[in-house]
């Protein structure tokens, strides 16, 4: 019990020295919204945003998480929240008041959240919506921090549409299963937006607690090369 625990306080400060490190990406301007995606599925996308969301709120930022992954919705799941509504029904005007749709989350007394709702037929049309950045724009009005997690970089157009309304992306990889040429792809296609990239976790890696945050060039010479 004493192992599992200081394993999960080691995580913790990990992602506290993650958050500091974000909050200082930008001396002049802290960052103070930020897309996490990756390129491939199943490399911890949720995880790291639920616990950097927890990190923030526990230095004491108000903070948002939002789940923009319409197609596959899982940070409901993560805190055993019910997702009857949520984002889509607040897009859609069937909430006209966020505060019906945002919710406190059981984990943290800082940290609120905005779950998916209900699954639209036209996720990118909803994402890329006139509606969806004056949303964006009153979210970061409100709060110190919102945490966008949301769909892979490739394939779709969401997560680049996303980004563009906020301070920058935070790229999740699982070093050993992802190709270099797959990560110089995803990192190509960010640089194109204009968005900042502001770092990479490189989760699962035996680096990832001791370096949060690692430099673009050092996950390329950590990732596979075909």
């Amino acid at each position: 019990m004493q192992t599992a625990n200081a394993s999960k306080l080691l995580i913790f400060e990990a992602f506290r020295s993650l958050y500091t490190n974000i909050y200082l990406f930008n001396s002049e301007s802290p960052v103070r919204s930020l897309v996490i995606s990756s390129a491939a599925p199943a490399n911890g996308r949720s995880t790291v945003a639920l616990y950097l969301a927890r990190a923030a709120a526990s230095m004491g930022q108000r903070v948002l998480l939002v789940d923009t992954d319409l197609r596959d919705p899982s940070l409901h799941l993560c805190l055993q929240l019910t997702n009857e509504r949520g984002l889509s029904d607040l897009l859609s005007e069937e909430i006209p008041d966020i505060n019906e749709v945002i919710e406190r989350s059981p984990v943290e007394d800082n940290l609120f959240v905005l779950t998916t709702g209900s699954m639209p037929l036209d996720p990118t049309r909803i994402l890329a919506s006139r509606k969806m950045e004056s949303l964006m724009e009153k979210l970061h009005a409100i709060f110190d921090l919102v945490v966008y997690k949301a769909p892979l970089l490739l394939g779709y157009a969401d997560t680049h549409l996303l980004a563009t309304h906020t301070d920058g992306v935070l790229l999740v990889t699982a070093l050993g299963k992802l190709e270099r040429s797959t990560l110089d792809q995803t990192l190509e296609q960010v640089k194109l937006s204009g968005t900042p990239v502001i770092g990479i976790v490189a989760n699962r890696h035996k680096e990832a607690f001791t370096n949060s945050l690692m430099p673009a060039q050092k996950i390329l010479e950590l990732v596979k090369t075909k």
